[in-house]
């Protein structure tokens, strides 16, 4: 069995909160081309999307969490650049989107939030 790296256990961990949260829907979400065992190439979500989108409330409010254990957050990596305009396409069509470097963060960040209107700074 592999051992999973520091940012694939944070994003579990995420899933695992957000789903254990009342009206929440959270998966994991992966990027990029990979090639398939027959040879053939498989494309992902979007370069940059986040590790982690899913729906809130009854209104299927849409939400996504970035999760980050090592690149600082001015990174300007062509990973980190694609994500930042990923984030901006969220947000700028009403989804809810952040950077997070723990459970803690993202837990806290939503308890900051009235809960009559669910956003995610």
């Amino acid at each position: 069995m592999r051992k999973r790296n520091a940012e694939t256990s944070l994003t579990h961990d995420v899933i695992a909160a957000l789903n254990a949260l009342p009206g929440f829907l959270a998966w994991r979400s992966q990027a990029g081309v990979v090639k398939s065992r027959g040879g053939g190439w498989v494309h992902l979500a979007p370069a940059g999307t986040a590790d982690v989108v899913g729906l809130y409330g009854p209104h299927g409010v849409f939400f996504a969490v970035e999760t980050k254990a090592s690149h600082p957050d001015a990174c300007k990596c062509k990973t980190c650049v694609a994500q930042r305009a990923w984030a901006e396409a969220v947000v700028a069509r009403g989804g809810k989107y952040m950077r997070a470097r723990s459970v803690h963060a993202v837990l806290r960040a939503l308890a900051e939030v009235p809960p009559d209107r669910m956003a995610i700074p």
